[in-house]
């Protein structure tokens, strides 16, 4: 009985020297390289706030490659060849977020006016 008392708390120790390594959690910001809207008319485009476009991509490295896309669906119930009326992709960096923004406003302007 001795001897099996002396065992259990000796493997006891063991464990307990066994369990002092934590475990360790990593976190990494995420980059987001792409952000396409879709909507069904133009006038849902002019209600964009840049300022949330701007803070989507803040996390990125100034480097990163970055996608802005917008997409207006045919509002008629005829079938057509293409599911969009309009769409187009500004691509540029992530440093140069605000002439992204730029061209895209200009875009959504144009198309705003056909």
């Amino acid at each position: 009985m001795k001897k099996i008392l002396v065992l259990f708390t000796f493997l006891l120790a063991l464990n307990m020297n066994a369990q002092k390594e934590s475990a360790k959690a990593e976190f990494k910001d995420n980059t987001i390289t792409s952000l396409v809207f879709t909507v069904d008319s133009v006038e849902e485009l002019e209600t964009i706030d840049w300022k949330d476009v701007k803070d989507i991509f803040k996390n990125n490295n100034e480097q990163d490659s970055i996608k802005l896309g917008y997409r207006v669906r045919f509002n008629e119930t005829k079938k057509h060849d293409h599911e969009f009326k309009h769409s187009f992709e500004v691509k540029g960096k992530a440093g140069d977020i605000d002439g992204s923004i730029k061209i895209a406003k200009k875009v959504i302007k144009v198309i705003s006016n056909i």
